[in-house]
């Protein structure tokens, strides 16, 4: 018994590292917020919901991706009412104004379009974050509107096993398919 009240404690003082959900412009953002939340919810943390604009935006582009940032985290905290949660949108190359963000998260969440590859992105911030990563994919049969019910859970790089996670040579990191 003893063993277990001091594994508590340690545990306790432990800090909850943010969860970084970093949207891009595209039909991922309801996932990403989605896998986000739940996250955060099994952590304990907060959520910082991070929308990334490219650099020459217009100011009704910028205006309509807060937006779009704002209604997908409002939905995907219907799931986790009790999750906190901040806003930032942040104008450069999203790959690095990512894991600048994230640098002192728990994990990033981000997404890729294609069901059957990472993106560009995913690999730009699995080589370059000082966090776990994590992806969010849509099923290939219905990539465009899935619902957090038929997201797969896959491995975010080759050789994972079906628990989803997998370390990250050098880094010491995870990466992590979105379940």
């Amino acid at each position: 018994m003893t063993r277990g009240r001091w594994e508590h404690a340690d545990r306790a003082s432990a800090p909850v590292l943010d969860v970084v959900a970093g949207l891009v412009p595209g039909p991922s953002a309801g996932r990403v917020a989605r896998a986000a939340v739940r996250e955060a919810a099994a952590r304990g943390a907060r959520v910082r919901f991070v929308q990334v604009i490219e650099p020459g935006s217009t100011a009704s582009e910028r205006d309509a991706a807060g937006a779009n940032t704002f209604a997908a985290a409002l939905k995907a905290l219907r799931e986790s009412s009790r999750v906190p949660v901040s806003f930032e949108i942040a104008v450069g190359e999203p790959g690095p104004v990512l894991v600048e963000r994230s640098r002192s998260a728990g994990v990033l969440v981000i997404g890729s379009d294609d069901p059957e590859e990472m993106s560009a992105l995913a690999m730009y911030c699995l080589e370059h974050a000082a966090c776990d990563v994590r992806t969010a994919r849509p099923t290939a049969s219905a990539p465009e509107e899935s619902t957090s019910a038929s997201e797969r859970a896959e491995p975010a790089q080759s050789g994972a096993t079906a628990g989803g996670t997998v370390g990250t040579p050098g880094r010491g990191r995870r990466a992590r398919q979105d379940a």
